[in-house]
């Protein structure tokens, strides 16, 4: 009788709630504030993407487990899309204008430097 008050109280609660959060430990440790720090936080992103949240960069934080315990950063908050087309890709590092991205039109544009098999490739000109 006490256990399943308890686990309905559990029940009642939103453990599969979604919060913004802000990174406060980056790498390995990762660590997100929202309505406190959890630590240990896991990333998740689509099939054959990884990523690493840099430190002061705001997160969805996404909970999940029997009583909400684990955490899971599942992607960045407030990234402006402005000039993509719906269907359209950008893949973007923190530094700045590094990029590819995939046009609904076939075009693929990459900003940054290139390398291919780990040489520079020097375009056209270059």
């Amino acid at each position: 009788m006490w256990l399943s008050r308890k686990l309905s109280q559990h029940e009642m609660q939103d453990v599969a709630s979604a919060q913004d959060g802000t990174v406060t430990v980056e790498g390995g440790e990762l660590a997100v504030f929202s309505s406190g720090e959890k630590r240990e936080v896991k990333t998740a992103a689509p099939g054959g993407y990884e990523w690493q949240p840099k430190k002061g960069e705001d997160v969805l934080v996404v909970r999940g487990g029997t009583f909400g315990e684990e955490a899971y950063a599942v992607g960045a908050v407030g990234q402006s899309a402005d000039d993509l087309a719906p269907g359209e890709v950008r893949i973007r590092s923190a530094a700045a204008g590094t990029e590819i991205v995939l046009r609904n039109n076939g075009r693929i544009d990459i900003n940054g430097l290139l390398f291919i098999n780990g040489m520079p490739y020097l375009g056209m000109g270059g």
